[in-house]
């Protein structure tokens, strides 16, 4: 904008009028010091470097899954580097549910960290799971047959991280909410949640 360099250049010649010429010499001495420090070649050998071979491996570690059983479950363990978090998906058959309750089960899977368990209220459960946990997750897993492709099978899941030390609370929690809620004595927290859903 030519009106915008006008105020400049009538900016700068006041702030000239006001300088000594000792003072406009030094200026000018710092401004070609600045230039010559900008052109001068930089010596990057001085520079830290990271090569990528040093960085990265070759070869990545590999983990094998190792298949066990925990009280007659079985049981899938993927060790991986996670940094001191164990994360945790549980898996729970629904095939044994009548099919007239299946397109119940997505709201019983978001409903159940958000009511009480036999050993604590919904309030007391919300700051365990906060306190202990990265959070507790529900969903549904919908996948096919592997003996028959066109039938369904589908999973209630439990998902959950925490660090390698709460992982006994953690269980303890999953626990809870899998045998112990409370859905026939907490009636009215129930019908809170269904109207909210609404």
């Amino acid at each position: 904008n030519a009106k915008l360099d006008e105020k400049e250049k009538e900016r700068l010649q006041q702030v000239r009028e006001q300088l000594k010429e000792e003072d406009v010499a030094a200026v000018v001495r710092d401004a070609q010091d600045l230039v010559a420090q900008q052109d001068r070649k930089e010596d990057v050998s001085v520079l830290p470097t990271l090569v990528v071979s040093e960085a990265v491996p070759r070869v990545g570690r590999t983990y094998d899954s190792v298949i066990t059983e925990v009280a007659g479950v079985e049981l899938q363990v993927d060790e991986q580097p996670t940094n001191g978090i164990t994360y945790v998906t549980v898996m729970l058959d629904m095939s044994g549910l009548p099919a007239r309750l299946i397109p119940y089960l997505p709201l019983f899977s978001s409903f159940l960290t958000e009511m009480g368990t036999r050993q604590l209220e919904y309030k007391d459960l919300a700051e365990a799971i906060k306190a202990s946990t990265g959070g507790i997750g529900g969903g549904l897993d919908m996948t096919p047959g592997v003996a028959d492709p066109r039938q369904t099978e589908v999973s209630l899941s439990l998902s959950s991280h925490a660090l390698d030390r709460n992982v006994p609370r953690m269980f303890e929690l999953l626990q809870d909410l899998t045998t112990a809620i409370r859905w026939e004595e907490e009636e009215a927290r129930l019908k809170t949640l269904m109207t909210r859903r609404a």
